[in-house]
C-alpha cells in the first residue's frame, strides 16, 4: 500500500512540471503569436474606434484650413456690355485684387476700362485704376468674423487631439485587459493539457516497468488521468472564449485574431 501510495504521490508531482525544452521545440514552425506590442500596433492601425479618432483630427485640420482660406487674396472680375441693334451702348470692364489681413486691414487694387456710345456722362471712359485700404475703425477692429473662426477653428483641432488621445487610452485599456486575460486563460490551458500528456507518459511507463501495478493502482491512475481530461476541456471553453473577445480586432486584409493560436512567450 506504501508502494502505491508513493507511485501516486510522483506522479502528483510530475503531473505539475512544464513540457520539456526539447518538447516546446517540436511546436511547429507555423504557430502564430501575438505580443502585447503587436497588439497595441493592431488597435492603432486597424480598429475602427481608433480610425474614427483621426477622422476628428482630420475634420479639425481642416476646418482650419477652411478658416485660414478666408484670409487668401481674392481675384475677382466684373463685366458689363450692352449691343443693340449694330449700337455699342457701353462695355465695362473691372478686374480686382483684394487682400485680407490679419490685422483687419483689408488691401484692394483694381483696374476699370469703360467704353461706348451710350456711357453715363458722370462716368470716366478708358482706363483708370486704384488702390484703397479699408480699415475698422472701431466695429470689429480687435476681432473681426475671419478671425474669430479662425480663432475657433484652432480651438476645435486642439479639443479633437485630447479626445482622440481619450477614445485611444480607453480603446487601448479595454485591449490590454482583454490580452492579458486570454494569456492567463491559455496558460492554464496550457498547463493542464501539458500534465494531461505527462500523466499518460508516465502511466504507460510504470505499466510497462513495474510488476507492482495491482488493480487498485490502475484505478488510482485512471481516475487522475480522467480528472486531469475533465479539467483540459473544462479550461478549453474558456480559451476559446477569450479568443473570441480579441476578434472584434481587425488584421490588414481579411485576417483576425481568430489564426492567433498563442502569446508570445
Amino acid at each position: 500500500m506504501k508502494c502505491i501510495n508513493s507511485i501516486i504521490t510522483v506522479l502528483l508531482l510530475i503531473s505539475f512540471i512544464p513540457a520539456t525544452a526539447q518538447e516546446r521545440k517540436q511546436q511547429p514552425d507555423s504557430l502564430l503569436t501575438l505580443s502585447a506590442k503587436e497588439m497595441i500596433e493592431i488597435v492603432k492601425k486597424y480598429h475602427p474606434v481608433a480610425k474614427q479618432a483621426d477622422i476628428f483630427i482630420d475634420k479639425a485640420k481642416a476646418d482650419v484650413t477652411i478658416a485660414r482660406g478666408m484670409f487668401d487674396p481674392v481675384l475677382a472680375n466684373e463685366t458689363a456690355e450692352k449691343t443693340f441693334d449694330g449700337t455699342n451702348y457701353y462695355y465695362y470692364n473691372r478686374p480686382e485684387l483684394s487682400i485680407p489681413t490679419w490685422f483687419g486691414v483689408e488691401v484692394t487694387a483694381g483696374l476699370e476700362y469703360l467704353s461706348g456710345n451710350r456711357t453715363d456722362p458722370e462716368e470716366t471712359k478708358g482706363k483708370t485704376s486704384y488702390v484703397g485700404i479699408s480699415v475698422p475703425l472701431a466695429k470689429n477692429l480687435l476681432m473681426d468674423k475671419r478671425r474669430a473662426a479662425l480663432q475657433t477653428a484652432k480651438i476645435f483641432g486642439e479639443a479633437s487631439a485630447i479626445e482622440k488621445r481619450n477614445i485611444l487610452n480607453n480603446l487601448l485599456l479595454d485591449a490590454m485587459k482583454t490580452y492579458w486575460t486570454w494569456v492567463q486563460q491559455y496558460q492554464v490551458y496550457k498547463t493542464i493539457s501539458d500534465a494531461v500528456v505527462v500523466n499518460e507518459k508516465e502511466c504507460n511507463w510504470l505499466i510497462q516497468l513495474t510488476a507492482l501495478v495491482t488493480g487498485q493502482l490502475l484505478i488510482q491512475l485512471k481516475r487522475l488521468y480522467n480528472c486531469k481530461i475533465l479539467n483540459c476541456k473544462k479550461a478549453r471553453p474558456g480559451l476559446i472564449f477569450k479568443i473570441q473577445r480579441l476578434i472584434f480586432l481587425h488584421f490588414s486584409g481579411q485576417q483576425t485574431l481568430s489564426h492567433i493560436t498563442s502569446p508570445q512567450a
